[in-house]
């Protein structure tokens, strides 16, 4: 027996009761766990990469800081991974004690992982109904025995079935209650099925789609003739998209290759529900024109692999077929392996950000870029491999002309063959880094769809012209970035010249870049910015500091980080904020900033609850490895000191990182580099910093009052190492190694408990 919650008991809202009875272990089911950090509560469902839905008494008067949702694991606080709150949105005319419009959207603060265990549900249409009597699925950890439910959780998923009731039925049997329009009900008559305690938020689901959120129920579960009641979130689709930034907007490119089906790049729709994604074709305008196309099918290449962009192909079935004329036609596709000779001129079009103030255009854009041979491109990339065979390469040494952010998923045309499909690159028309393409003869060698959509590619005729809509919110000069599952908001490095691999899209056909970087500057910064410094600093080797660690953000050099076990690191929050784990990873034992050493993935990243980007207090995160350190003389732990263990000033401290040698180069370091600086009395430091807001008791100062020795952009997150032990985190400061102002460092004594909770270390 098993229910789904009423978080009336587990949070202590609910003025009318919820639950799950009589249920089997789930395998592997739709559900997140959602609770002060990480302790079961509530039930959750993704229903993107970013974003879950839930009960609104599950969240409201909660403070978001503390909640967090445990996906990939069916044991009730145990396993998966954690994700916390970044947003949290109640509907507006949600009643407290009539639980009327019981439904919030929660946006995570790092993107889920999509894999075997860890899935977005789809949304049934706007007012879609469920037919008294279809069976559905509730799931979740709720008590298991409707006479004990506070004592009965679950510690594993599980599921029930019950069917839908009718609104008579379920009104005249729940006579004392009050109802609205946006409840339905569910249950089975003779009882000893149902939701209960620790179930509210979950999802009851039907053939794929999650037409219900728990949310409440008589004062006892699976009683007979007293259905469950939940949230009916058919009537909330609308509401859902908008909430989340589905408004119909301009997110990507993509070309017809016949009567119902597009391509475009997977990173475009990997994660979405299909539902909310239509294509619009035959207008020249962004976002207006044309005929819209409604989304049924999408099919991701069964290689495609979200961290190296490699296989970035998808297939879009559109439900009402295309109908040929002068601005709308197929687009030609290439033989099998045919090869495209460097130097070919293509054409790629699109309605991207067309200057480097990250606006979209609002026409459609054409430029002719020549295609770069595979060899001279992985050169551009710095021979590492990110240029695989399945990708091309196209644009000019010189930079000037390039897709950009808004163009993902785009054509890159020959001679009116379809070549390419636009996905990545770092930032846009940047000199000796042209754009990175999907080869198009992708098409025909191992999508996932099978042989009905595999040849469906082949042979296909004619024009391109489609763009998928369903993007985000626009105002002003704001940066864009496509909502990719592990995507959390990117470091808005677009068309700035900035050295970042970005997806080009923007909730992107392809868009004409003419222009140079963006050289704008704050003046006070936080150190997460690719041109690192260490003003002063001298060339070290690894074998010194053997606990320093480079935290790469796609395949580049992003933040410093240290070693505290075999599988642990910590790093600044700022360095991780609103970063997918799957965009990160650590090298560890080189001396050397993107070459050698060992590799390691982020499988867990934990960022302080209270971690304040404006301030940058509690400015702390740990990262754990996907596989362990090998220990040697060039991968060592560092040791930690004690809780709030005293830092005196003018203490000696080193700080190590990659960086230029000087504030205002644009060439860094490839070389580890060291720094000797005293730590600085606190009521100096606080001084200084006073116009900023002062420091806080996490944070502290070291330098030299004249200036000239300092970190910089860069080397965020990396150590600050006093007689053997992480006293500092390097986190912010006013420009680099400026007089009067010293670099400022979160304080590691004041957060090791935490550490401790958090990592075992």
């Amino acid at each position: 027996m098993s229910y789904l919650t009423d978080t009336a008991q587990a949070l202590g809202v609910m003025k009318q009761g919820k639950r799950i009875s009589m249920i089997k272990p789930a395998e592997v089911l739709p559900g997140l766990s959602l609770g002060y950090f990480g302790s079961h509560s509530c039930g959750a469902s993704i229903i993107s990469a970013d974003w879950v839905l839930t009960a609104a008494h599950c969240v409201y008067g909660r403070s978001a800081s503390i909640l967090a949702v445990r996906a990939g694991s069916s044991i009730r606080n145990s396993g998966g991974t954690l994700h916390y709150f970044e947003k949290v949105i109640i509907h507006q005319d949600y009643d407290d004690d009539y639980l009327a419009n019981d439904i919030a959207v929660i946006k995570v603060n790092t993107s889920f992982e999509f894999g075997p265990s860890v899935q977005p549900v789809a949304l049934p249409i706007q007012n879609e109904t469920l037919t008294p009597g279809t069976l559905v699925v509730v799931t979740g950890w709720g008590s298991t025995n409707a006479s004990a439910e506070a004592l009965s959780q679950s510690k594993v998923l599980r599921k029930v079935e019950v069917a839908v009731v009718d609104d008579e039925t379920c009104h005249r049997e729940l006579a004392n209650y009050t109802f609205y329009p946006s409840m339905i009900c569910a249950g089975v008559e003779q009882g000893g099925k149902d939701a209960c305690m620790g179930d509210s938020g979950g999802p009851m689901v039907a053939e794929g789609k999650m037409y219900g959120v728990v949310s409440w129920g008589p004062e006892k579960c699976a009683e007979p003739r007293q259905p469950g009641v939940y949230t009916k979130t058919s009537v909330f689709r609308d509401w859902i998209l908008a909430s989340i930034g589905y408004n119909g907007s301009h997110l990507c490119g993509a070309s017809i290759i016949n009567d119902n089906w597009v391509v475009t790049a997977a990173h475009c729709v990997f994660g979405f529900d299909t539902q909310s994604r239509t294509v619009r074709v035959g207008t020249s305008q962004r976002g207006s024109g044309g005929t819209v196309h409604q989304v049924i099918t999408a099919i991701t290449h069964q290689d495609y692999n979200y961290t190296t962009l490699n296989y970035d192909i998808a297939l879009l079935q559109v439900g009402e077929s295309f109908e040929s004329s002068d601005s709308v036609r197929s687009v030609d596709l290439p033989e099998q392996d045919e090869v495209v000779p460097a130097g070919t001129l293509a054409v790629v079009t699109g309605w991207g950000q067309n200057a480097s103030d990250g606006y979209d255009s609002d026409v459609l854009q054409e430029v002719e870029v020549p295609v770069v041979s595979e060899e001279e491109c992985q050169r551009d990339y710095l021979g590492d491999d990110a240029i695989t065979p399945i990708m091309i390469c196209a644009g000019y040494h010189e930079g000037g002309k390039d897709a950009c952010q808004g163009d993902s998923g785009g054509p890159l045309a020959a001679s009116g063959t379809l070549i390419g499909i636009v996905s990545s690159g770092e930032g846009c028309a940047e000199p000796n880094k042209p754009g990175v393409y999907t080869r198009s003869h992708c098409f025909t060698d191992s999508l996932s769809a099978g042989d009905r959509a595999r040849n469906l590619l082949i042979g296909a005729h004619s024009l391109l012209s489609i763009l998928v809509v369903g993007g985000r919110e626009r105002s002003g000069r704001r940066n864009h970035q496509i909502l990719v599952p592990g995507e959390a908001e990117v470091d808005p490095s677009k068309c700035n010249g900035q050295q970042e691999k970005v997806r080009k899209s923007d909730f992107g056909v392809a868009n004409v870049t003419q222009h140079g970087p963006n050289e704008a500057r704050h003046s006070i910064i936080r150190r997460s910015l690719p041109d690192g410094t260490i003003v002063g600093g001298t060339e070290a080797s690894i074998q010194s500091y053997p606990y320093q660690l480079s935290l790469e953000k796609l395949f580049y050099h992003h933040c410093g980080a240290s070693i505290i076990s075999n599988d642990w690191a910590v790093t600044a929050a700022h360095c991780v904020h609103k970063v997918s784990k799957r965009l990160l990873r650590v090298r560890a034992g080189s001396s050397f900033q993107g070459d050698g050493g060992s590799i390691h993935y982020i499988d867990t990243l934990i960022s302080h609850s209270q971690f304040d980007i404006e301030s940058v207090d509690y400015d702390i995160a740990l990262l754990k490895a996907s596989s362990p350190f090998v220990f040697s003389d060039k991968i060592q732990p560092i040791r930690l000191p004690t809780q709030d263990e005293e830092l005196i000033e003018g203490t000696m401290g080193t700080v190590t990182g990659w960086g230029v040698t000087k504030y205002g180069d644009k060439v860094a370091s490839h070389f580890l580099l060291q720094l000797s600086l005293p730590v600085m009395n606190e009521q100096q430091c606080n001084i200084r910093y006073k116009v900023f807001g002062g420091v806080t008791p996490r944070m502290f100062c070291a330098g030299y009052s004249q200036g000239g020795g300092d970190v910089c952009q860069g080397e965020s997150g990396g150590p600050l190492m006093a007689d053997g032990e992480l006293v500092g985190i390097v986190s912010w400061g006013v420009d680099c190694g400026k007089p009067e102002y010293p670099g400022v460092y979160t304080r590691v004594s004041v957060l090791r408990d935490w550490i401790q909770q958090y990592s075992g270390v």
